[in-house]
């Protein structure tokens, strides 16, 4: 009896201190409830009623649900996507954005304005939306932080796209990121309205289609960034139009390439931008038969030139043509033409509005290939014709005009104004160089034959030397100089 109380005695108090003792606990209280609403997690479809009647974005009696045409039972959150259609064509004031929003993680996952919208959607706040959609109605940006960004697919058959900011607009609808892009084509190749800066950057791609972009703000800018391109692709004879709404706009648009990698391409038709273009390092190409036409713009008094580069590439194919109102500038990067043959397969620059002698083409520095590029050296048996309807202005920068060396056949490439052709320095500007590229049959660099002469240069007025003449190899060549004007200019190999 002694052993069974001592041995219940030693479980009782050795038990707290065995680590390996079990220990029952009793179980927590978990209070039951339900999730805020305004917290939920799975986004929604949402299409604007107006039901509430006083036109606001965050009010929930406004929104119904797009699926169910059940009315909503939380406002518009994270994730969501917005529709407005038929039901309603009230004005939205004033949608906003979320915290933590990305392009990854975009404010909503699409914004539609149906066809059968024609009110107004005013943006508040800088947003992002993966896919933006308007075949109706306005998106209006309020002010100068407003700025709309698409990560994905943005499409614009009609419409409007706008901003408040004043003098000119200063928020932007933005196109941005690998595999975005963007699609401009006015319903039936009819007018859709521009009141609103655009950027292309992160690789994202647009295409314009056939029809006019009606530009209701002045001082409009296309901002091409590195690795996004813009493709001006109407079909054949047909045009994309930028055009100014008032004829009080003086400086219409800007195209702007920006960089290394951005590019533009007019692949059919005609691109007519209703203001200029500036090629700061990227690509500007018109495929063949292809026209681009450019305006001249005013600024404080000052004239802006329809077409200026100052590093990258202008791609010229045969029979395309660039215009621009009196004044086309290369101030760096290269001029080239591919496939350019004579008559109407040669690659044309055309200067409109032409005054005195302040106008033409200005080849300040730079290159320039006919049929081929550096490096690459092309098929001599195909020469090309780079052709100037109007001035040429030669003060600076590199002809590389390729000869060939056979006897037979003696083909050249030329560069052809129908107006005058001045060549000479500006002040303090390096002299324009010649530096002719003499292959043979085979498109391999050869000695020429000596005494044989190749046209370079021609004008269907005259050639003008102002005394500062050009840099070229005079060890190697001779410039002979026929008619009278002057009109022709052939390189002879001594």
């Amino acid at each position: 009896m002694f052993g069974n109380a001592l041995a219940y005695l030693l479980r009782k108090f050795a038990a707290p201190f065995d680590r390996h003792a079990r220990v029952t606990r009793r179980p927590a209280r978990v209070r039951l409830g339900m999730e805020a609403l305004g917290d939920r997690i799975v986004p929604a479809s949402l299409e604007w009623t107006n039901a509430g009647g006083d036109g606001l974005f965050g009010n929930v009696a406004n929104w119904r649900d797009y699926n169910t045409w059940v009315a909503a039972t939380t406002p518009p959150a994270h994730g969501d996507s917005l529709f407005f259609g038929s039901y309603t064509s009230a004005d939205c004031l004033t949608l906003y954005g979320f915290v933590g929003s990305s392009l990854s993680v975009p404010d909503f996952a699409s914004i539609t304005l149906d066809a059968g919208y024609f009110g107004t959607v005013n943006v508040g706040s800088a947003i992002t939306t993966g896919n933006l959609t308007i075949h109706g109605g306005t998106l209006a940006q309020d002010g100068a932080m407003a700025d709309v960004v698409v990560g994905g697919a943005f499409e614009w058959t009609g419409g409007t796209v706008t901003n408040s900011g004043s003098p000119f607009p200063n928020s932007q609808l933005v196109v941005s990121g690998a595999g975005a892009t963007a699609l401009i084509a006015p319903a039936g190749g009819g007018t859709v309205d521009l009141g609103s800066n655009m950027t292309l950057s992160g690789g994202a791609v647009a295409t314009l289609r056939e029809g006019t972009i009606n530009l209701i703000n002045d001082g409009l800018t296309f901002t091409i960034s590195a690795n996004s391109g813009m493709a001006a692709d109407p079909g054949q004879n047909k045009k994309v139009n930028l055009v100014a709404s008032s004829e009080g706009q003086q400086l219409g648009s800007k195209i702007m390439i920006e960089e290394a990698g951005a590019w533009v391409e007019v692949r059919s038709g005609t691109l007519d931008n209703g203001g200029r273009a500036e090629n700061k390092g990227g690509r500007f190409t018109l495929l063949a038969g292809t026209t681009a036409v450019f305006d001249t713009t005013t600024v404080i008094g000052a004239v802006e030139n329809a077409y200026f580069q100052n590093g990258g590439i202008t791609e010229l194919y045969k029979g395309s043509t660039l215009r621009g109102e009196r004044f086309i500038v290369f101030d760096g990067g290269s001029l080239v033409t591919v496939g350019a043959g004579t008559g109407p397969d040669a690659a044309t620059i055309e200067i409109l509005n032409t005054f005195g002698g302040v106008s033409g083409l200005m080849f300040k520095s730079g290159d320039i290939y006919i049929n081929s590029r550096s490096g690459d050296h092309g098929n001599v048996e195909q020469p090309g014709v780079l052709q100037i309807v109007g001035r040429v202005h030669w003060t600076g920068g590199t002809y590389h005009p390729r000869v060939s060396t056979d006897t037979i056949p003696r083909v050249s490439d030329v560069w052809h104004a129908t107006g005058f052709f001045g060549i000479g320095r500006e002040s303090n500007q390096v002299r324009p160089t010649l530096a002719p590229v003499t292959l043979n049959a085979e498109s391999l660099v050869d000695t020429p034959v000596r005494d044989h002469s190749w046209l370079v240069i021609s004008s269907g007025n005259r050639i003008l030397d102002d005394g500062f003449h050009l840099v070229f190899n005079e060890n190697a060549w001779a410039i002979d100089q026929l008619g009278n004007p002057i009109r022709e200019w052939w390189i002879r190999a001594k």
